[in-house]
């Protein structure tokens, strides 16, 4: 599903998959501006509803400029915050998921070692295949 959310991400914001967009990791040389969905978590499944699974996601944005990592940061989470019922693009002829999200506003993780800065926000996709 890592990959949906990314497409997603990409098919409404900006940011291009594979130079400012990156799903699970960036590559070592991706360029220093750019925004990393990933998954850091086990998701939660339901025991009765097998389709239906709580997935934590993170996005992690960074850039030589504070303000450009804080607004890359701000706007996948405008984008994604709230969002009832959106039908994540399919891709690699895989499910076709419909979410619910929920997030935390990004916040400040400070410099990483190539003196970059940081923003990260956290989020929880409510899924069900359809």
């Amino acid at each position: 599903m890592i990959k949906e959310i990314t497409k997603y991400i990409a098919n409404n914001t900006s940011l291009v998959i594979g130079t400012t967009l990156f799903a699970g990791f960036s590559e070592s040389d991706a360029p220093d501006t750019a925004v990393v969905v990933g998954e850091l978590a086990p998701g939660l499944a339901d025991g009765l509803l097998t389709d239906k699974v709580q997935k934590p996601i993170r996005v992690l944005s960074r850039a030589k400029s504070h303000a450009t990592a804080r607004s890359n940061s701000y706007i996948v989470f405008g984008l994604l915050h709230g969002k009832m019922q959106i039908t994540l693009p399919v891709v690699d002829a895989g499910a076709t998921y419909l979410c619910n999200v929920e997030g935390t506003t990004p916040y400040y993780l400070g410099l990483d070692d190539k003196f970059r800065h940081q923003f990260i926000a956290n989020y929880i996709l409510k899924t069900q295949t359809i």
